[in-house]
């Protein structure tokens, strides 16, 4: 047994002066070194919104007759999209011109009454209190007549405001009502239609405080949406002063990107420098030299 474990210990010490004999070789990697660029990311979440959204309601109270606009309707500024049953409004505005005629014809009847009896007490022939009277119901006809026309005015824009027009061109997100609906219009507008312009749309993301510092008036933005597995590249608008909300103001391209062969290339070559010329701000910002040192600096990192 211990001649076995000599020859094993004699063989094990053979084994590692050989492998100390052989030289050991390390092998590396090398790579030239070239000039690049650092960029600092920063990262938020946030939701798509529209630009602008305007609540469509009512003036007058009524029952609702047509609606010409539902859910995901294409509208145009100026176009008739609900109307509210008329009789009732055009009834007041017919009461509103019988009015207006009554209080016309007792108006212009005490005014010959009140020019004669002014010539009358002038040469003394009526008493004072006779034609303090007769001022009196001219000066209360005369304010009759003016309110009358008023209401008649009031009346005949309620009828107008019986047919409710797109004031943007947009798209219906939202119905509130139907048919023979009854609507109210008290100190709050009764709501029909929301309607969004979708052409143009803001991403407001929330930005923690630690990194809002580093943002700037418009710099790149690459943001994606869940729906969409592309990312989309826009213009940043930062409003003025302190703020933990970033907008991102970009517009719908679908139509010119469902045509692109190359998203990357007409983003960058078509959309993106009509986004950057939003950001107003930034663009008086520049300036020729600007644009020539920018250009000389690209085509010396190219040729070079």
């Amino acid at each position: 047994m211990m001649r076995i474990t000599l020859k094993l210990l004699s063989v094990a010490l053979l084994l590692s002066m050989a492998s100390c004999d052989k030289k050991q070789t390390l092998n590396l990697d090398t790579v030239k070194a070239e000039r690049g660029e650092l960029s600092e990311t920063v990262t938020a979440t946030g939701t798509i919104e529209s630009v602008t959204q305007v609540d469509v309601g009512t003036q007058v109270t009524g029952i609702i007759d047509k609606l010409y606009a539902d859910y995901n309707t294409v509208v145009t500024k100026g176009q008739l999209i609900a109307e509210i049953e008329k009789t009732l409004l055009q009834s007041d505005l017919t009461s509103a011109e019988a009015n207006v005629e009554s209080a016309r014809l007792t108006y212009e009847y005490n005014r010959t009454n009140y020019n004669r009896d002014t010539a009358l007490h002038d040469k003394q022939l009526i008493s004072d209190y006779e034609f303090q009277t007769s001022k009196k119901e001219y000066e209360v006809s005369k304010t009759a007549y003016d309110k009358a026309k008023a209401d008649k005015v009031r009346a005949a824009k309620n009828l107008n405001y019986a047919e409710i027009y797109s004031p943007i061109d947009g798209i219906v997100i939202s119905r509130e009502v139907e048919v023979g609906q009854t609507v109210v219009s008290n100190m709050n507008v009764a709501n029909l239609y929301t309607i969004a312009d979708l052409d143009n749309m803001q991403v407001i993301g929330n930005v923690d405080e630690a990194d809002i510092g580093k943002i700037k008036v418009g710099q790149a933005v690459v943001f994606s949406v869940d729906a969409y597995s592309d990312e989309m590249k826009a213009t940043l608008l930062l409003p003025a002063g302190v703020t933990s909300e970033a907008s991102i103001e970009y517009k719908d391209e679908d139509k010119l990107l469902k045509e692109a062969e190359d998203l990357d290339a007409v983003y960058v070559d078509q959309i993106l420098p009509e986004k950057m010329k939003w950001n107003l701000k930034a663009i008086k910002t520049y300036s020729m030299l600007y644009e020539l040192k920018i250009l000389i600096r690209t085509v010396w990192a190219v040729f070079r």
